[in-house]
């Protein structure tokens, strides 16, 4: 290697620029050393390009530094590492954009913030890499709308779905098997009002596959609307009740209709809009 840098009896001393002896003009090195062994702060090069920039011990990368693409020169990674395994807090990069912060154990994610195009899109728990463990998933306007228990990167175990509307919060507890619903629900309402909010029950039931198969629908007093079973999130065999509590239809539905002979009145924008949830 060529250098150029302070020296100490005829020895590399403290601080110098390193080059490529075939290609003179090229970076080695540049930073502190201890005669002649990259040591303290430094910038690596390949190629003539910057490729790592941070601390160094006995020519290795340790500790603290930012790593670089060697083809592009964006930064990849940025923080603690531990002999170039990312460790401890850091932050990763695509080309010019963060899209992860948190904390790293031998390479590995273990918990932290993810973000696509500028925005928060999960925040938690990590194993493999993957999502795993306790954790949240963001719509593009910042509101969690998914928050629960995550398996291998899919959503698995009990969680909560929220969907948001001016003047009210609707609130699904539910249970998923890899990213499907699977198991017991409850659907709770959250309307905003001056005197703060108030919850109310909407549904109860089970669900297979991703879909309703069978509980009870609850109208906005509180009394039972339709109670039995779905076929393809429409009421398939049960009950069905007005708001009083009067029977209406006792028995086989089809397309939301009473067979043989009632049919079902028209159903409020709230169940509209929860028969559409999954």
């Amino acid at each position: 290697m060529l250098y150029q840098g302070e020296m100490n009896n005829s020895r590399y001393a403290h601080h110098g620029i390193f080059f490529n002896i075939s290609y003179p003009d090229q970076k080695i090195y540049e930073g502190d050393h201890q005669n002649g062994t990259f040591f303290g702060y430094g910038v690596k090069y390949s190629g003539g390009m910057k490729i790592y920039e941070g601390y160094f011990q006995n020519d290795s990368q340790n500790i603290y530094g930012i790593f670089y693409n060697t083809s592009t020169g964006y930064k990849i990674y940025e923080g603690g590492h531990y002999y170039k395994k990312y460790h401890g807090k850091g932050k990763l990069y695509s080309e010019t954009e963060m899209i992860f912060i948190g904390y790293f154990r031998n390479r590995m994610k273990k918990n932290g913030t993810e973000y696509a195009n500028g925005r928060k899109v999960y925040q938690g728990e990590y194993k493999n890499n993957l999502r795993h463990g306790k954790g949240n998933l963001f719509k593009p306007t910042g509101e969690i709308y998914y928050q629960g228990n995550f398996s291998i990167g899919k959503k698995h175990g009990e969680g909560y779905i929220y969907y948001y509307a001016e003047n009210f919060i609707l609130t699904t507890r539910l249970t998923f098997v890899y990213d499907k619903i699977q198991g017991n629900i409850t659907c709770y309402y959250l309307a905003k009002t001056k005197g703060g909010s108030k919850n109310r029950k909407v549904f109860q039931g089970y669900a297979e596959g991703g879909l309703k198969k069978n509980g009870t629908l609850y109208f906005p007093n509180g009394n039972i609307q339709y109670k039995g079973s779905f076929q393809e999130e429409l009421f398939d065999v049960g009950v069905l009740y007005d708001e009083n509590g009067a029977v209406l239809c006792n028995g086989t539905f089809s397309q939301n209709q009473c067979m043989p002979s009632s049919r079902i009145p028209i159903l409020s924008t709230l169940k509209d809009l929860f028969l559409g949830i999954f």
